[in-house]
């Protein structure tokens, strides 16, 4: 494990997205009232910049929506999902499925053509809203799983927003659900094009 991009390596538990924020130090929000009931615990990566803590919390931070289709066409779809979006992820775990953005990373002022407020609240001010005026930071990380319901997407957002003019402090940001909901939406639509 010694060596190896924290890009390459994500903690899964029992099949679930489970990782907090591994540089901020920002607590998350729920994002939505789905939940996946991940269990409590911690375990660690190791990367070339360090070891990594991470905290698995039973909260509501993992959203799992279905998608039509099997799950290897989901999986063969999802990383051109994420490029087409505008979003900087790559594949995490092959054999897990896993592709995202493994640690918060500046995120594009757009995300498929849309303005940020569409996905996040940040609070807002006399210049409009955060999420679109100040920096965001992502964590962004999507997971194919196969269950007896069918192919289904699970997806865990944690993103804070850091005032672009002044020194303020980091803002933690809530997802509204619409870009988890976007990226099965391309998702689907991407299978439907390729013929899957």
């Amino acid at each position: 494990m010694v060596g190896r991009s924290v890009y390459e390596r994500c903690a899964l538990v029992s099949g679930v997205l489970a990782v907090v924020s591994l540089m901020s130090g920002c607590a998350s929000s729920p994002g939505s009232e789905l939940a996946t009931g991940s269990a409590t615990g911690l375990t660690h990566i190791e990367a070339a910049g360090g070891r990594y803590d991470l905290m698995l919390s039973k909260d509501r931070v993992t959203v799992r929506l279905p998608v039509a289709g099997a799950p290897s066409a989901a999986w063969a779809a999802l990383p051109g999902v994420y490029q087409a979006l505008g979003l900087p992820g790559s594949v995490l775990d092959a054999r897990a499925r896993v592709c995202g953005i493994a640690r918060h990373s500046p995120a594009p002022k757009r995300i498929g053509g849309q303005l940020l407020s569409r996905f996040f609240t940040c609070g807002s001010g006399v210049t409009g809203s955060s999420a679109d005026r100040d920096q965001l930071y992502l964590l962004l990380l999507s997971q194919v799983d196969s269950t007896a319901r069918g192919t289904e997407l699970l997806t865990r957002i944690d993103v804070y927003a850091e005032p672009r003019a002044t020194h303020g402090g980091a803002v933690a940001c809530e997802s509204n659900g619409r870009l988890e909901q976007l990226l099965v939406d391309s998702l689907e639509a991407r299978m439907i094009r390729a013929g899957r």
